[in-house]
């Protein structure tokens, strides 16, 4: 079924592409409303369809991810704030079409690579050999010796900043203030030692449910001493939304899927309660201490024509400025990529993309926050045009297509696998999931660099398990 999809989209995207440019070239009246709704409908269709295509296997993929992202922040919250006329800034519905054009090339060009690279009967197996490994008893000690690094980070970090420092991510900046301000230092702990420690957990964990060799039952008290550290320095109101998403949903997919208990309508609602969830608790992030009487959930969905959602009006406003001042040759991009270079060393260090556009949009608008999301799609736009949306898109589709094949074919293979082989790799993917959705949002170089830290603390687990000590 999946494979007339790209066919379908590309039908229905032509016919509308023809309808809008027969009215133009007829000379009728500006753009009205409903052409605008009308130009959202060919994306909210094939999404709809797509996403529900996604779970027919009761899981969550990163094309899950893609289409719950386009549907949500490319369609509905764009298309309420339109309706009600609540976008941050002005829109006029040229524009609006423009961007809807540009949004459809890029959910043709994933959806046709990311199809193209699930059906292809490549061994991808070989690009994932790092994360498997051969459970030994020796494999133990070195557990308890990666328990006890995590211990350590974490203790170091309580004496530096104190309890109340990792509460919430206003009280984080006074730890922040006691090792120099932002610089190399704190990134490196926030974007590195952090999961790090978080990473020890994960793997500790996920050997004592999946793993079929007999594990020592220290290792299990360890475990739960972890867990009794890891909301004091991995606080999950410290760390921005989609971030602690991401967290959220890579442990819950962890446990369903090694109990078999996978369940679309259980991963929908987690996507679509969170929403109300997330801006309800974002009242914590501003405290710089938590008290009983600050426990309230105050849920109101005025939060969609907020700043949460964005994404849509950045890129929109992103096309309003390479056409006036052309794009940037891939300087934001590279900007992103190089995140680790500090700006001492490199004064001339681009910005995020995100800042980029507010700063663009100041010249015209009041913009009291710089903090805006800058989705994928604008990151691609910005530095190559319509080559970066397509080419991205491709990229982006056979990377998820890999990834997504890859981890299915480790959940397929779990049941009547009695080897002592282990792929680390089943725990990484569902992390993965939740971060894919903060690349889509952007901007890119805070989600890259937040993806990067995740997954080089990840390997550093792995290496240091796989290492062997000659004697």
């Amino acid at each position: 079924m999946l494979k007339y999809i790209s066919r379908l989209y590309l039908v229905i995207f032509i016919l509308f592409l023809l309808i809008y440019v027969t009215r133009e070239f007829l000379n009728f009246s500006n753009v009205d409303n409903y052409w605008v709704i009308l130009s959202f409908v060919p994306t909210s269709i094939i999404g709809i369809f797509c996403l529900a295509a996604s779970f027919i296997g009761g899981s969550i993929t990163l094309y899950s991810i893609h289409w719950y992202f386009v549907l949500l922040f490319f369609v509905f919250v764009p298309l309420l704030q339109f309706i009600n006329n609540k976008f941050l800034y002005v829109l006029d519905s040229n524009s609006i079409i423009m961007g809807n054009i540009y949004i459809c090339l890029w959910c043709i060009f994933f959806t046709i690579s990311y199809n193209r690279t699930v059906k292809l009967d490549n061994k991808v197996k070989e690009h994932f050999s790092i994360f498997r490994l051969i459970l030994h008893d020796k494999i133990n000690n070195k557990l308890h010796l990666l328990i006890g690094i995590a211990v350590i980070i974490s203790l170091t970090m309580v004496m530096i900043g104190g309890f109340n420092a990792f509460f919430t991510r206003a009280s984080y900046s006074n730890f922040v203030e006691e090792i120099g301000g932002w610089g190399p230092l704190s990134l490196i702990i926030r974007n590195y030692l952090q999961p790090l420690v978080f990473c020890i957990f994960i793997v500790c964990f996920g050997l004592l449910i999946y793993s079929k060799t007999k594990l020592t039952y220290l290792l299990l008290m360890n475990v739960i001493i972890l867990a009794l550290i890891l909301p004091i320095t991995n606080n999950l109101l410290m760390f921005p939304r989609f971030y602690a998403f991401a967290i959220l949903l890579g442990v819950i997919m962890i446990i369903l899927q090694r109990y078999n208990k996978n369940s679309a309508l259980v991963y929908l609602l987690i996507l679509f309660v969170g929403l109300p969830l997330s801006s309800a608790v974002d009242q914590f992030r501003s405290m710089t201490s938590l008290s009983i009487n600050d426990l309230r959930l105050n849920i109101n969905w005025d939060f969609l024509f907020y700043g949460h959602f964005d994404a849509y009006e950045m890129f929109i406003h992103t096309i309003g400025y390479v056409s006036e001042n052309g794009i940037v040759y891939g300087k934001q991009l590279i900007g992103a990529l190089l995140f680790f270079i500090p700006r001492s060393i490199w004064e001339e260090k681009p910005v995020g993309s995100g800042h980029f556009a507010a700063e663009y949009l100041n010249n015209y608008f009041q913009v009291l926050n710089y903090n805006v999301g800058f989705p994928l799609v604008a990151e691609m736009f910005i530095n190559f045009h319509i080559l970066g949306v397509v080419f991205g898109a491709l990229f982006y589709g056979f990377i998820s297509g890999s990834l997504d094949k890859h981890y299915n074919n480790l959940i397929a293979k779990l049941k009547y696998n009695h080897d002592k082989e282990f792929d680390f790799y089943i725990l990484l993917h569902p992390f993965l999931i939740g971060l894919f959705l903060f690349h889509l949002r952007g901007d890119y170089i805070s989600s890259f660099a937040y993806t990067v830290g995740f997954v080089c603390a990840f390997l550093t687990v792995l290496v240091f398990l796989k290492f062997k000590i000659k004697q």
